[in-house]
């Protein structure tokens, strides 16, 4: 009885930070993991690199785009951009168990709010130019804006957009599995 009550409190709690506009100003709705080949050929893995996953989630872009460098032995880096705390738990605990785990930043971060300029500071020094790869799974009415906040900071960077297209921008690249993924190029 005892487990019950338990379980269905935890219930409860998950269920409020995941609906809480506060804790998750966007709903949480994983990549499809059958595309996730199709979305780490999209973002084009090199050395030199930074990923940043915008409302990353779970982490399985992130995980899966880590996994592929580690295998092509690349010095990719990758940061997780999350504001849920119960995610940013899940977050922890798959990069610790995984291989490439150095490579991997996880941020608590209001990509809404907080300037974007510092995430980059987490993986280079100024000396060191690095090729920056966005990646977005959010609803439409988000990409443009963040688009336009990213411009600012990152110009002439990527942004890999995974179901929803920017409505204002002509793709270099749109590939499709399940679901569609396109690439931009930032002037």
């Amino acid at each position: 009885m005892i487990l019950i009550i338990l379980i269905s409190l935890f219930s409860l709690a998950t269920l409020f930070v995941f609906s809480s506009p506060k804790f998750s100003p966007i709903p949480y709705f994983p990549s499809n993991q059958k595309d996730m080949p199709l979305i780490i050929e999209t973002l084009e893995l090199r050395n030199n690199q930074i990923v940043i996953d915008f409302g990353a989630g779970d982490g399985a872009v992130v995980v899966a785009g880590a996994t592929s460098a580690f295998t092509h032995h690349l010095n990719t880096q990758f940061i997780a951009v999350e504001i849920n705390p119960y995610l940013l738990g899940i977050l922890q605990i798959r990069r610790f168990f995984h291989p490439n785990r150095k490579n991997i930043h996880i941020v608590r971060f209001n990509m809404f709010k907080d300037p974007i300029d510092s995430l980059i500071t987490l993986c280079s020094s100024k000396k060191e130019k690095k090729i920056v790869t966005s990646y977005f799974y959010i609803s439409p009415r988000y990409l443009v804006p963040m688009k336009e906040r990213l411009q600012k900071v990152l110009p002439k960077s990527t942004i890999v957009s995974y179901f929803y297209s920017i409505s204002d921008m002509k793709a270099e690249k749109e590939k499709h599995g399940i679901h569609a993924v396109y690439r931009y190029k930032l002037i």
